[in-house]
């Protein structure tokens, strides 16, 4: 009967220590892309930050492009995955209050900050909640993409 319990004791050891390695393995190999990622957005932040020394803030914004916003006091510059420069808008050329008008009717965007991003082909102002984006083009206020549940 001791026998018994002592290989039933091994046994019970044996699974616990394989489940802790099998968590500690699933552990690096899910937050080790996560990092990597980190990694490298931060490398083209700093290339955006060198290339304009007037950057204030860097937003990245993930669409149809991975695009990267620099807002600087006059204007709101977008750059590539590369830190290349694809457009830019001056400040006095925004509109956030006519943008928050039509973000406001999405119900799942009542407190939500309105930014600035680039749509299919051009500047747009992007909301998102969540998984839940709004893309609203720049100069013509249409929603461009919307995959949210009821509006």
């Amino acid at each position: 009967m001791r026998d018994m319990f002592r290989r039933f004791g091994l046994t019970a050891f044996i699974v616990f220590l394989l489940l802790i390695i099998i968590v500690s393995f699933m552990g690096i190999f899910v937050s080790g892309p996560v990092m990597k990622n980190e990694e490298v957005n931060q490398n083209i932040i700093s290339k955006i930050e060198t290339k304009n020394k007037a950057c204030e803030q860097v937003v990245r914004h993930s669409f149809r492009y991975v695009t990267f916003t620099c807002e600087s006091d006059s204007a709101y510059t977008i750059y590539d995955e590369n830190a290349k420069k694809i457009a830019s808008r001056k400040k006095s050329d925004v509109d956030f209050q006519k943008a928050n008008e039509i973000v406001q009717t999405y119900d799942e965007f009542k407190d939500v900050r309105v930014e600035i991003g680039y749509g299919y082909e051009g500047v747009a102002y992007v909301a998102e909640v969540g998984s839940t984006m709004l893309v609203i083009d720049f100069d013509s206020y249409e929603v461009l993409f919307y995959n949210g549940g009821q509006r």
